[in-house]
């Protein structure tokens, strides 16, 4: 597993710099989506839904998360609708952040840092996905 990992993030060096660039752009789509949203609803309200609320008549793991994004940045009332909220906002602002500054500083960060900042993605990562399957189970009960 190890040997995988490694592997992995010789892999991610090698095109760091894209790597960086997909994972910023994707992040800003989710901090953005509260503002074109609205819009996107407008033009195309039937693909602009919760599909699995469509098909299930019920709510999935992700419901309320644009609006939780969006009450957070207009520092509304917080009342979240979604449990993940708050982690996976904290972690995009987090994602944007170091993206923007890895970005700038590209050609003077070490390997050390690239490591760094691909082992904290990755738990990010597996946090989210473990809350994912947590909310997914407590909401199943």
């Amino acid at each position: 597993m190890l040997s995988i990992f490694q592997s992995f993030i010789e892999k991610v060096k090698l095109h760091y710099q894209s790597f960086n660039w997909t994972i910023l752009l994707f992040f800003i789509y989710c901090v953005t989506l509260p503002f074109t949203s609205p819009f996107f609803r407008t033009i195309m309200p039937q693909i602009w839904q919760c599909q699995y609320k469509r098909i299930f008549q019920k709510e999935c793991i992700y419901c309320g998360l644009t609006r939780d994004f969006h009450s957070i940045i207009h520092h509304q009332e917080i009342h979240l609708r979604n449990s993940l909220s708050l982690f996976l906002f904290l972690s995009c602002v987090y994602v944007i952040f170091t993206r923007i500054i890895l970005l700038v500083n590209l050609k003077r960060i070490s390997k050390k840092i690239v490591t760094t900042d691909i082992i904290i993605l990755f738990l990010l990562i597996i946090v989210f996905l473990a809350l994912s399957i947590m909310r997914y189970y407590l909401m199943n009960q």
